[in-house]
């Protein structure tokens, strides 16, 4: 499993305990609030998967009487990332975090969109 790939699993995977979360944006007729995980960009340091680094957007979707529950969401995925260390050949930590609100989309009045975008640093497990 590719480096960014093994980083993208485990954000969707602690993105999916806190709301219902997707790797592809879904239909306009999806209940909010929900989340949806980017693929990633994987910048290695040495041209393998020995170390490096992932970055990854995560896109939190709700209406404005959901803010909070999307705030929520955002924080406890900031919190979880910082407790993790390591996931399959893989030791990582989260490096960068930065969050935005997106401006209200003419075409989608009332609609909350905010982004995290998060750098995490990776080396991969030297084997026993």
């Amino acid at each position: 499993m590719t480096p960014s790939r093994a980083v993208f699993r485990q954000l969707f995977h602690e993105t999916s305990k806190n709301m219902d979360t997707y790797d592809y944006l879904p239909d306009a007729d999806t209940k909010y609030p929900f989340c949806f995980v980017d693929y990633g960009t994987n910048d290695d340091q040495s041209n393998s998967d020995l170390m490096g680094n992932v970055a990854i957007n995560v896109h939190w979707f709700g209406t404005r009487n959901q803010a909070k529950q999307i705030d929520t969401a955002t924080v406890k995925l900031h919190d979880q990332l910082l407790r993790i260390n390591s996931f399959l050949p893989y030791h990582m930590n989260m490096s960068g975090w930065r969050d935005r609100p997106m401006p209200e989309s003419p075409d989608a009045p009332g609609i909350l969109h905010f982004i995290a975008e998060i750098q995490i640093t990776y080396t991969r497990r030297r084997d026993k």
